[in-house]
């Protein structure tokens, strides 16, 4: 798999992209396609971080928590 292509689409920038298509279209769908870009761009961001703070361990489980409860109306 191709990191920086697959980077260049799942980023924020395609994600609020894709929310403002769903205000101006009034087209759901564009708005749950948003919420997942966001979500993988969440996921991938935790999974390749290498600080302590963004990385997933449950050595704090408070960060740990805070890491997978990500709220799912963002988008």
């Amino acid at each position: 798999m191709d990191v920086s292509t697959s980077r260049a689409v799942i980023n924020n920038r395609t994600g609020a992209g894709l929310k403002k298509l769903s205000e101006l279209t009034g087209d759901p769908s564009y708005r749950t396609t948003a919420w997942f870009v966001l979500l993988l761009n969440d996921f991938f961001k935790i999974v390749t971080s290498r600080s302590p703070k963004l990385a997933l361990s449950l050595h704090d489980p408070v960060a740990y928590k805070k890491a997978t409860d990500r709220d799912l109306q963002r988008a």
